[in-house]
């Protein structure tokens, strides 16, 4: 059974402010929290980028994410903590940050996986460390 994510309204702030800075200013087209019911928590986006229905992806990101952890247990692991999706014209970067909430991250193709691999490394220990899990 999932945790229920509770935080103060200072706690989203802080969490938005990092992940525009951190990620969308180096390049990332679309940042979303969500908890593992699908729920957009918060969603940061560059300007000029494509529209993406965000709530779809939200929903989807949380099926699918729900899929592998299965997936996983059949295998013989205890859970996935990483979702990575590469296409022709970008990737879809999923972190887990709690038991119920995931990091998606929406890159351009001109992006580099590995630095924002290591980048979304940071930040989910950031955010760990804000939301106190």
């Amino acid at each position: 059974m999932n945790e229920t994510f509770v935080c103060s309204k200072e706690q989203l702030e802080s969490i938005e402010h990092l992940l525009t800075e951190e990620l969308i200013l180096l390049g990332a087209q679309h940042v979303a929290l969500i908890n593992l019911s699908g729920d957009l928590l918060i969603h940061v986006a560059t300007g000029a980028d494509k529209v993406i229905n965000i709530r779809a992806l939200a929903i989807l990101t949380a099926s699918n994410y729900g899929a592998l952890r299965q997936l996983s247990k059949i295998i013989g692991e205890q859970d996935a903590s990483l979702l990575h999706l590469r296409a022709e014209n970008g990737s879809i970067h999923v972190t887990k940050i709690s038991s119920d909430l995931l990091l998606i991250t929406v890159l351009g193709k001109e992006v580099s996986i590995g630095y924002f691999r290591q980048k979304i490394s940071m930040i989910t220990s950031e955010i760990r460390s804000l939301i106190a899990v």
